[in-house]
Formats: C-alpha cells, sequence, structure tokens
C-alpha cells in the first residue's frame, strides 16, 4: 500500500466489511472499545468505535474519538496480520505491533482473523491486470501483450517487499 487513500480503502474496506460480517460484525461490536490503528510507512490512522450499544463505525484519518486501544505498526505488518500471515502474539513479542491498552480486547481481534481472511482484502488493482492478462492468453495466446499483464502486479508487490523488508 503506498499511500493513505490505498489504506482507507483496501484496510478501512476490510473493516467495513468485518462489520457488515454476520459472524464477525457482532465480534467486533461485542469489544465495547475504541480501537485506533496507527500506521507507519505510508502513515495513516483508522479507527474503529465499537460500542457495546449503539451505532459501529470506521473513521479513516484524523478524528476526535478517544481510543480505549491503540496499536501501531508498519502498515505492511497490519496488512500481514489481517490476512492471517503474521500472528498477534508474535508481533507483539518481536515489537512489531506496538500496543496500549486492556489485554483483553486487544486478543478478542485475534478470532477476526480468520474471517478476516476469508472475506479478504479488497485488491482490486493487483487483481485486475492478472484477469486483464488471462483473457488476452485466452484470446489470443501467441500476442505478446500476455506476459506485460503480468509484469504490473509484480512491479505493485515490489513496494510491499521493500516496505516488509524495511520493517
Amino acid at each position: 500500500m503506498t499511500s493513505d487513500q490505498e489504506i482507507y480503502a483496501r484496510l478501512g474496506g476490510l473493516f467495513d466489511a468485518l462489520l457488515a460480517d454476520a459472524k464477525a460484525g457482532p465480534k467486533l461490536r461485542a469489544l465495547g472499545a475504541t480501537v485506533q490503528w496507527q500506521l507507519r510507512r505510508p502513515d495513516a490512522q483508522i479507527t474503529l468505535k465499537l460500542p457495546a450499544d449503539g451505532e459501529a463505525e470506521v473513521v479513516c484519518g484524523a478524528t476526535e474519538l478517544r481510543p480505549d486501544v491503540v496499536l501501531v505498526a508498519e502498515t505492511e505488518t497490519v496488512r500481514r496480520f489481517w490476512i492471517g500471515e503474521l500472528a498477534l502474539h508474535v508481533a507483539l513479542a518481536n515489537g512489531q505491533i506496538r500496543a496500549k491498552g486492556p489485554v483483553a480486547t486487544i486478543l478478542a481481534l485475534v478470532p477476526l482473523v480468520p474471517i478476516a481472511k476469508a472475506i479478504g482484502m479488497p485488491e482490486a488493482a493487483a487483481e485486475e491486470p492478472a484477469a486483464a492478462a488471462i483473457e488476452k492468453e485466452s484470446a489470443a495466446p501467441d500476442e505478446p501483450g500476455g506476459p506485460a499483464g503480468d509484469e504490473e502486479p509484480r512491479a505493485e508487490e515490489s513496494p510491499g517487499a521493500t516496505a516488509q523488508d524495511a520493517s
């Protein structure tokens, strides 16, 4: 993820999808807390207002909400956590994620990861070139346009790998 707007679209979109999900939504609301993710590289902030009673809300960017839990990490680390590639306890122990707030609330996020993984983080930009490449190959397999479609996702993956290597 290369900009705060992309983070808000993808990670914010994932949180919106979790709130709308029949399994994850009630679990998130049961936290009865305001959870804030402070992201670095690129810098962004996403706050989840999860009242025990009332309407839940995902706030992307600056907010006046006072968080009960604050989680600070590299954007790539947070992405890896929510897609199930990085265990929370490992990230906390290694200092990849720094947390402030009630431990029980922080640990209550863990059971949501498999649901988030199943829902999937919105990645429309990465999927479109691959789909275009498949269509080109099936329409005209001898045309050189197919490999160019394969190169675009690799270019998009490189910044992610660089961010991961820097963490």
